[in-house]
Parts: C-alpha cells; structure tokens; sequence
C-alpha cells in the first residue's frame, strides 16, 4: 500500500512538471508573438478601396449614396473630403497628390487633387475610359481604352505632357509605377502576366529635355541608319531650342530607322534605345498603330508637321509630317516593331501600308 502511495505520488509530481513545463512553452510562445495594434479608422459602413502613404489615407465612402474620395490624416485623426462629384473611384496618392477615376462626364477620366493648394485637375480629356490611375512623384500611369483595347498612358505632372506606354492589341491593365519603373497586368497570348517598362532614358553627356508634342525645334545629331549602312544627319525631336544652346557635350549615338528599314533587321543592346521615324499625315485621318513585342517599349513620341514653304504666312492644311518613336529594349532576344497606317475608325481590309522592323536585341 505504502509503495502505491508513493508511485502516485511521484506520477502527481511528474505530471506537475509537465504541466508547468507546457505553461512555460506556451508562455515563451505567446511573448515571441508581435502584438497586433488594429485601428478602425472609418465607421461609414461604406469604404473600400484604400490607398496610404505616410500618415494620409485615402479611399472610397459610399455613405451619402454616391461614391467619393475621403482622406484621413493619422497625425491629426481629421477626416476629410476630398470630392463632390459623387463618381469617384480607384484612389491613389503620393505626397500631397490625390489621383482617382472619375465618371461625372459620362466617361472615366482621371482627375488630381493637390491637398498643399488645394486644386482640383483634369488629367485626361480623351472621350473613351481611363481607369485605375497610380502616382509616384510627378507621374501618372493609368489603363486607357481611347484604342479599342486597354492600354497604359503615363502623364508628367512638370513637363505636362502625355505619353502612351504600351502599344499591344492585347489588354494591358492595371499599373503600377515607383520610380522609373512602371509595371501592369498584360492578357498578352490571351493568357495574364506582369509585364516592366524601364522609363530610364539611354542619353549620355547632356540633361534630359523636357517633351512637349508643341515643341517643333530640333537638334540635329549624327547617326547610323542601319538600314542603309551609311551616316546620315537626322534630328532629335526631343531637344527644346533652350537644350540646343545649352548642350554642349555630344549626344551618345544611337540608330535612326526610317521607311527604309520596312522588313529588315537591326541589333541593339539590352538596355539602349533607337528612334523609329515614319512618315504621316493625322490631317488626312491617317496614322500609325504600333504593336510591339514585350521585349522592347516606347518611352516617347512626337508627330512634327513638316515646315511649309518659305513665305507661307499661314500653315498648310494637310501639310504632313513625321512621327518619331523612342524604343527602348529591355529584354534579350528576337523582338518585332509591327505598324498599321489606317483611319482608326475603319475596319482592317488587308490593302494598308504595313511596316515590320525585326529587332535582335543581345
């Protein structure tokens, strides 16, 4: 009996020990954990879509019965308003810069509100759907429909100018940017992956200009059209007369493609860029639809009319011109430039002028 007694004895005290060594492992476990400080920061009932940086929050309330942009500030625990229209969606912010998608025209446009003026800004103007805007310092990207497909634009808040991104017939949706990087959701092959356009420019030796399409001054630089093999004088339309006067070093060369180079093949370096030039007339409804492969993207482009006739006081109506793409390669590989010259509102019948440039990028 006495031995029983003292084998359950020690089966109590053993149990003891393991209990008290489980406590302590949970103990240990739980304080290893982070404590988790949630915050309610809206009690509308009706938000969603938010979007922060630093202390400022943004998203969409749906309290009045209309969808608008509100704004907290943590710092100061304000809540306020930042649109009326009651069609605001898809907000973005950066800095004092508020950015969403706005439908009291009948159609998205991307709009802008500045909190440090507190100016409101129409971005777009285009008559089709802009959807999904993103910002990071003094741009804009967002998805654009004025093409029959989705397709990413990108607006520069200091130069004031607009820029299409990608030039697919697939869907690009969605983007993203942080600095000079712009990523996007592209349905190319009709499947969907991620795709990076590099906005770094290839220019060496003299300060990147400021691109406005009103611009028609030029710099005349020496470059190789491959095509051709032989070195001609071709401008850059991408220098303001101020850049002219003031760009004393010389411009890293780069290849210059014209008609000429319909159906050929030309090699760049990852990370380089080249200007493609074709002739065209918008005056006439005419102008060039670019497909490009993944590989390779526009970073700019400008249409310049051509000059008129010395004494002409007035511009000639249906005065053409050239369109000049600046393409950058980001990926190695076999890439394609393929262009269409039509109306955009007429169906393709197959008797256009096509142009196909074969781009070996190493």
């Amino acid at each position: 009996m006495k031995n029983k007694e003292k084998l359950f004895s020690i089966a109590l005290f053993l149990a003891f020990l393991i209990s008290a060594s489980s406590t302590a492992s949970a103990s240990t476990v739980q304080s290893a954990s982070p404590i988790i400080n949630e915050t309610q920061i809206t009690t509308s009932g009706f938000a969603a879509n938010p979007a922060i940086y630093g202390d400022r929050i943004v998203w969409v309330d749906n309290r009045s019965g209309n969808d608008d942009i509100y704004m907290y500030n943590i710092a100061t625990s304000k809540e306020t308003p930042v649109t009326t229209s009651g069609s605001a969606y898809s907000p973005a912010i950066y800095g004092d810069r508020i950015v969403w998608e706005d439908w009291r025209n009948g159609n998205g446009d991307i709009y802008m509100y500045n909190l440090s003026t507190s100016n409101e800004t129409q971005i777009t103007t285009n008559e089709s759907d802009q959807e999904f805007p993103a910002i990071y310092g003094d741009r804009i990207v967002w998805e654009d429909w004025r093409n029959g497909n989705g397709d990413i634009y990108m607006y520069n808040l200091s130069t004031s100018n607009e820029t299409q991104i990608t030039t697919n017939e697939s869907d690009q949706k969605e983007p993203a940017i942080y600095g000079d990087k712009i990523v996007w959701e592209d349905l190319l092959n009709g499947s969907s992956d991620i795709y990076m356009c590099n906005l770094s420019s290839n220019i060496s030796n003299a300060t990147l200009p400021a691109f406005s399409v009103s611009e028609n001054a030029s710099m005349n630089v020496t470059s190789t059209d491959n095509t051709t093999g032989t070195p001609t004088t071709q401008f850059s339309p991408f220098l303001t007369p101020e850049d002219n006067a003031n760009v004393t070093a010389t411009l890293e060369i780069k290849q210059v493609v014209t008609e000429a180079g319909n159906g050929k093949i030309i090699n760049i370096k990852n990370g380089e860029t080249f200007y493609l030039e074709l002739k065209e007339n918008p005056s006439t409804g005419y102008s060039w639809k670019l497909d490009l492969s993944p590989g390779i993207c526009i970073l700019r482009n400008e249409y310049i009319q051509d000059k008129p006739p010395e004494g002409s006081k007035q511009p000639l109506l249906g005065l053409g011109g050239g369109h000049v793409w600046e393409i950058k390669a980001v990926t190695q590989g076999s890439q394609q430039v393929k262009g269409i010259y039509k109306r955009s509102w007429e169906n393709t019948i197959g008797t256009e002028d096509n142009y196909i440039l074969n781009v070996e990028v190493v």
